[in-house]
């Protein structure tokens, strides 16, 4: 990338300078020069020049004096009240574009919506709300609606390692200590884990989480669901070589 030349004063330019800086303005012989406004200021500081008082008492200064009153019939005077002064609530859009009292936004979740989110180790729920703010997991509530609570102390594991597939038969209870062993051996939990049992519903529900009316179709695709899967394991096995 070529380096800008430098402009080198030269003894007319300087001359130019001395004899209009105090008494023109700075734009005006920046022109006729045909420098940067930047350099002409500088080169004047560097050389000391000033304004006189005559050209900044001047209009062309675009200083104001004390007694000029640019803007003084529109400026609020000390002590006037606001135009809108007890007016709360003034609506002037005529009501259009605003909410009215007791209105939703369009992406309202209702009961029984589903959402599929990740927990912090990165593996995908099935989330269902139940009541305003409140959610939970699939298929714990489809297992306990089948099967009764959870015995205490127990907790549901996943059969064939789609966290998604939230059939009740897909789930069976297990105490903490055993789910913390199976959690605790790397090559069973890596056979019956997500990372490898990608089940044709689990890779379907991924690649129509925006569109879920069309996992169902998708299911029937055997060779989409075979090349997402290939995908799948592409991607988390650079994950895990990375870590």
């Amino acid at each position: 990338m070529s380096k800008r030349k430098k402009m080198i004063w030269t003894d007319a330019a300087v001359s130019y300078l001395v004899e209009h800086y105090p008494n023109q303005p700075t734009e005006k012989i920046a022109q006729h020069l045909r420098r940067p406004l930047s350099s002409v200021y500088n080169k004047a500081a560097s050389m000391e020049l000033k304004k006189s008082e005559e050209y900044l008492s001047s209009p062309l200064s675009g200083r104001l004096s004390k007694d000029h009153q640019r803007g003084g019939v529109t400026r609020f005077k000390k002590g006037q009240p606001a135009w809108n002064k007890g007016m709360k609530g003034l609506d002037l859009s005529g009501g259009k574009g605003q909410f009215q009292k007791g209105n939703k936004p369009h992406n309202t979740k209702k009961d029984g919506d589903r959402s599929i989110r990740k927990d912090k180790n990165g593996i995908s729920y099935v989330h269902v709300r139940v009541a305003k703010g409140k959610w939970v997991h699939e298929h714990r509530l489809l297992w306990e609606a089948e099967n009764g609570p959870i015995p205490k102390g127990m907790m549901l594991r996943c059969r064939d390692g789609d966290q998604t597939n939230t059939a009740p038969s897909n789930w069976y209870p297990v105490n903490r200590a055993e789910h913390a062993r199976l959690n605790h051996n790397p090559e069973k939990a890596y056979l019956n884990g997500p990372f490898h049992n990608l089940s044709d519903n689990y890779v379907a529900t991924m690649i129509t989480m925006k569109e879920p009316h069309l996992k169902e179709e998708v299911k029937k695709q055997p060779e989409l669901l075979e090349v997402a899967r290939l995908n799948m394991k592409l991607k988390r096995e650079l994950k895990k070589q990375a870590q």
